[in-house]
């Protein structure tokens, strides 16, 4: 794929703006979902292993992925896969816990950090949003993502129709 990981692009440009993340993310959530949809939960959602191509986002890495089918329980270590920061919390009690909605924890991260640079402030995840002038749809999207898991999306499906939602008011 020819262009740079996210996290380089907003390194060397800043962030995105609003219309654009919606773009950005638009793209990554339909490789999720689709994903999700085979069985595949990615487990390793970051800008680094997200391609920006200029006009379109491509998600690389799954090596960290697992099938749904498949136990976890043959691993090596207990330690959680994925990258700080990044992981839905509840995998660090239980590192063998596998579903769709710790990549949509993932996808939240990485929509913040995609409109703020940073990651959000445990505290206040919204300060650094609402600090920028995003949208509350916006926020509301991002805050659910980041929610404990009963309240967060369930699925990269179920996320990316919120996302249209937003794009089609």
């Amino acid at each position: 794929v020819v262009g740079s990981n996210l996290s380089k692009h907003i390194d060397d440009f800043g962030v995105f703006e609003e219309n654009s993340s919606l773009n950005v993310m638009k793209d990554v959530l339909s490789a999720v979902a689709s994903a999700h949809q085979g069985g595949v939960v990615h487990r390793d959602i970051k800008p680094k292993n997200i391609m920006w191509t200029g006009n379109q986002a491509v998600v690389l890495d799954f090596g960290a992925g697992q099938w749904l089918e498949f136990s976890l329980s043959t691993r090596m270590t207990t330690a959680p896969i994925g990258t700080i920061g990044y992981i839905a919390p509840e995998l660090y009690d239980d590192p063998y816990l596998l579903n769709k909605n710790i990549d949509c924890y993932s996808l939240g991260v990485l929509f913040h950090y995609l409109l703020t640079g940073r990651i959000p402030n445990t505290g206040n995840p919204s300060y650094y949003l609402e600090e920028k002038g995003i949208s509350q749809q916006m926020i509301n999207l991002i805050i659910k993502s980041i929610s404990p898991p009963s309240i967060r999306f369930q699925d990269g499906v179920e996320m990316l129709n919120a996302l249209n939602d937003i794009i089609t008011a």
